[in-house]
């Protein structure tokens, strides 16, 4: 069987790679308008238990949250980082472009 959760695609020369499945990832990463937001769709686990979601009340209160607060952003007329335009580029072209953002100064 096949999982398709818990890990990412590494764009690399001519083959991706994957990330190594994390059973214990708390989080979900959620673009809205163009915004990334990274929020939390489990409760943290005792040990090597794995994680227990949470209700779909709190989950959707926290895309509800996000999605109001990209709209907040956005009628201030905030811009946000036009990253994931370039995930749709060819995939040797956004491997370079992905290492040479990764490897860029947070100051720039």
């Amino acid at each position: 069987m096949c999982r398709l959760f818990n890990f990412s695609r590494i764009p690399l020369p001519g083959c991706d790679a994957f990330s190594a499945i994390a059973p214990h990832a708390l989080h979900t990463t959620l673009i809205v308008d163009d915004f990334y937001y990274s929020i939390d769709t489990f409760a943290p686990a005792n040990g090597d238990a794995h994680p227990e979601p949470l209700s779909v009340v709190d989950i959707e209160g926290r895309i509800r949250a996000a999605v109001e607060d990209a709209k907040s952003r956005k009628d201030r007329g905030e811009e946000p980082p036009m990253v994931g335009i370039l995930t749709g580029d060819e995939r040797d072209t956004w491997t370079t472009v992905s290492y040479t953002i990764e490897t860029m100064s947070q100051a720039d």
